[in-house]
C-alpha cells in the first residue's frame, strides 16, 4: 500500500524529492480508503521526511477525526508526534486525539506516553486533563520504561509547567539505577525537567553528576550548560560534577586559560 511504501522509505532515511511528492500525490487520490493507522503511518513518513505536505496533513487531519473510533494507542501516540514534530496542531485533530487518548489510556505503553506527551508539550498545548490521566498511566507502566522515554515525560511534563510530583519521583527512581543508559541528551533533558519542576531528587541527581564527569567529552557545551544550570537552580553542589565541568571548561577554551 501507499502508506506502507511511504514508512519503508522513511523508516531506512531514504528521501527523494520527486518520489516523495508522487507519494503524496496518490495519497490524496486515495485518502477516504486509508485505515486509521495507514493515515498514522503516512504522517509519520512526513514527519520522518520533514516535508510538511500541508494539503496532505490536511486531509489525513480530516479523515482522522471521521475514523476517530478506530484509533487505537500507538495510532494517537504517532499521529499526535508526526504533526507535532511538523510543527502542526489542528484543534479539532489534537482535541480528538486528546479524547481518544483518555479513553483508552489503559492500553497505552511507555513508548505511547512519551510520543504523545512529548508532543502536546512541544506544540505548547498545556491539556490538564490529559496530563494528569497520562500521569496516573505513566506512573502504573513505569517499569522497565526505556532511557528515551523517561526523559521525554519528565521533559514533557515541565515544558507545560503541569508537573507532577508523585510521577517526577517514580521517573527519579526507574531513571537513577540506570542513568549511564542514558545518552546526553536524554541527560540534559532529564536534568533540565527536574530542575524546572524545583524537584531536587538528591539520589538521582547524584548520579546524574557522577554520570556526567565519567563521560564530560561525549556532552555538548550547550547539555552542559544546561546541566550546570539545572544544578545551580537546584542548590545542588555536586563537587567532582562541578570541579570536572571546571577543568573541562578550562581544556575546551584556551584563550580562558590565558586571560587567567
Amino acid at each position: 500500500s501507499l502508506s506502507n511504501t511511504a514508512w519503508a522509505f522513511a523508516k531506512c532515511g531514504l528521501w527523494n524529492e520527486q518520489l516523495v511528492n508522487c507519494i503524496a500525490d496518490q495519497c490524496l487520490v486515495h485518502i477516504t480508503t486509508f485505515s486509521t493507522q495507514s493515515l498514522s503511518q503516512t504522517a509519520w513518513a512526513m514527519a520522518e521526511w520533514c516535508t510538511p505536505n500541508e494539503r496532505l496533513m490536511n486531509a489525513i487531519s480530516e479523515e482522522l477525526v471521521k475514523k476517530a473510533a478506530d484509533l487505537h494507542p500507538a495510532s494517537i501516540a504517532r499521529t499526535a508526534w508526526s504533526f507535532s514534530s511538523l510543527v502542526l496542531s489542528p484543534a479539532r485533530l489534537m482535541d480528538m486525539l486528546s479524547d481518544r487518548a483518555m479513553r483508552c489510556i489503559d492500553d497505552f505503553n511507555t513508548e505511547d506516553f512519551a510520543q504523545l506527551s512529548w508532543a502536546f508539550a512541544n506544540m505548547r498545548l498545556a491539556d490538564v486533563n490529559l496530563f494528569s490521566v497520562m500521569a496516573s498511566g505513566v506512573q502504573r507502566k513505569i517499569s522497565g520504561a526505556l532511557p528515551a522515554e523517561l526523559a521525554n515525560i519528565a521533559w514533557a511534563f515541565s515544558k507545560v509547567n503541569v508537573s507532577n510530583e508523585e510521577l517526577m519521583a517514580a521517573i527519579a527512581r526507574e531513571a537513577a539505577p540506570q542513568i549511564q543508559c542514558f545518552k546526553a541528551a536524554e541527560v540534559a533533558m532529564l536534568t533540565w525537567a527536574f530542575a524546572v519542576a524545583g524537584l531536587h531528587q538528591r539520589e538521582l541527581m547524584t548520579e546524574i553528576g557522577t554520570q556526567v564527569s565519567s563521560r564530560i567529552e561525549r556532552f555538548s557545551p550547550p547539555q552542559l550548560s544546561h546541566i550546570a544550570w539545572a544544578f545551580g537552580a537546584l542548590s545542588l553542589n555536586h563537587t567532582d560534577f562541578m570541579s570536572t565541568l571546571a577543568r573541562h571548561l578550562w581544556q575546551s577554551f584556551p584563550s580562558f586559560k590565558a586571560q587567567g
